[in-house]
């Protein structure tokens, strides 16, 4: 039996149309996790308000009590990390940052010792965007 050479013909297409989607979808893939490297950074919230002079106050306040700890301030100064109030419009709500983070490690230390003074510090993937806006810079 003879496989007429149109059928062969269509397989051959249809298996480069079929490639090119992979590629396609791979190219996709790849650009969707650059674009998320380099548009978001880890932060570790510290607290969050509903307005943002109660933010300032409580960050000047933690700052007066971090100059004692001689290992966050350590590693903020070998990480070229800051403390941040971010506000966002909607919800009208404001944050108590500490940034940026892109080294998981570092992260990791750097949520553990901030845990000895707030229990409840998190951390959360903030994308570069207007949703929050940074207001003011703590060092």
């Amino acid at each position: 039996m003879k496989i007429s050479s149109s059928f062969v013909f269509i397989t051959k297409t249809i298996g480069k149309r079929r490639l090119l989607q992979m590629n396609f979808f791979k190219i996709i893939l790849l650009i969707i996790s650059i674009n998320t490297m380099l548009f978001s950074a880890n932060t570790i919230v510290l607290g969050s308000f509903q307005e943002s002079i109660t933010a300032k106050k409580y960050l000047k306040n933690m700052l007066k009590s971090l100059k004692s700890n001689e290992q966050i301030v350590k590693m903020q100064s070998e990480h070229n990390l800051y403390f941040a109030v971010r506000t966002s419009r909607v919800p009208k709500m404001s944050m108590v940052t500490l940034e940026p983070f892109n080294d998981r490690r570092v992260l990791k230390n750097v949520l553990e010792a901030m845990r000895t003074i707030r229990s409840d510090a998190y951390v959360i993937t903030l994308k570069k965007t207007i949703h929050f806006c940074r207001e003011r810079i703590y060092s």
